[in-house]
């Protein structure tokens, strides 16, 4: 077991080692969003207030879920629902407060595990849980438009309560998010402005390229699916996934966000967020600091612990200097 642990350790050393780490250059000016792209993500506060669990102790912190009330125009499988993590420690504390994403499929370990690493070093925690497919083979790309909306919309509505609590520092709140959950917090930093730090990590823009070229099963799933279904080349599948979803693309959307607010994390070798899709949205959000693994999306889970120690410190720096 011992000798397992020390080779494992040392091949995360040699690959902590083998990274690259950027530096960001100096901000660029953030460029306001237009008013089309804003009305995608608008939305009418809720008149009814969510369903809130007991908090239960789960060890250095607690937690509990919150269902938000349904919406009669809303897409997707059903309501709105988080879980909030409270540090146990210092229970009087006034706190900032992280929102974490989920990826695109699967289980929540790696969202919970962030959500976790991030509240056991003294963040209260938001975890959005999925809706339902953004990617639905049966629906299409109109689908995974609304859904790409609903996504920041949730987070915008869940803000509404979060920051109604007793206990949260309401000027010191970011977002984070790995994959899908990347690109999503993306596109929520830029249109929330109660947001002020952003990690994202294996996330990519362009996402019309994205989908087209992906290796990821569920995207390339999807892809196939719908072009069988449609009729469509691989050429019209991009111009209609361009068509739809260009418009709000999360690119256009990361030059609204300020550089020193965002730090990324990408794999080398990815081949479901290619490191072209990556460096996309790297450049769009005015080359902030980034970290690049020499790994593929999978594998890169291997460097989550350094990842999210990375995470830790760049949240804590950014708002350290918010709330001066």
């Amino acid at each position: 077991m011992i000798s397992r642990l020390f080779t494992f350790f040392i091949l995360a050393g040699t690959c902590v080692g083998c990274s690259i780490y950027a530096r960001s250059e100096p901000d660029r000016a953030p460029r306001p969003l237009t008013p089309d792209i804003l009305s995608a993500f608008a939305y009418v506060a809720d008149e009814a207030d969510p369903q809130v669990s007991e908090f239960e102790d789960a060890g250095d912190y607690l937690t509990r879920l919150v269902e938000f009330p349904p919406r009669p125009d809303e897409v997707g499988d059903g309501p709105a629902r988080a879980i909030e993590y409270r540090p146990q420690s210092r229970p009087d504390a006034v706190r900032p407060g992280i929102v974490v994403m989920p990826i695109l499929g699967g289980d929540y370990a790696i969202s919970a595990y962030l959500a976790e690493y991030i509240a056991a070093r003294g963040f209260a925690c938001l975890r959005f849980l999925r809706p339902g497919r953004l990617l639905d083979r049966k629906q299409g790309l109109g689908r995974a438009r609304a859904m790409y909306c609903r996504a920041v919309i949730d987070v915008r509505r869940g803000l509404d309560w979060w920051t109604e609590q007793d206990g949260l520092d309401v000027d010191r709140l970011g977002i984070v998010g790995i994959s899908q959950g990347g690109i999503l917090s993306t596109a929520t930093l830029a249109v929330e402005p109660r947001l002020k730090v952003g990690a994202f990590l294996l996330a990519g823009g362009g996402i019309a390229e994205l989908m087209l070229e992906s290796e990821e099963p569920s995207v390339v799933r999807f892809r196939n699916t719908v072009m069988e279904r449609e009729g469509w080349s691989e050429a019209e599948f991009y111009a209609r996934a361009r068509e739809s979803i260009g418009p709000i693309d999360v690119t256009r959307l990361a030059e609204a966000i300020e550089t020193r607010r965002v730090m990324m994390v990408h794999g080398r070798y990815d081949r479901s967020v290619l490191p072209r899709h990556g460096d996309a949205l790297w450049r769009a959000l005015g080359r902030p600091d980034r970290v690049v693994y020499p790994f593929g999306h999978y594998s890169s889970i291997l460097m989550l612990p350094f990842a999210a120690r990375l995470v830790v410190e760049h949240l804590r720096t950014v708002l350290r200097e918010e709330g001066r």
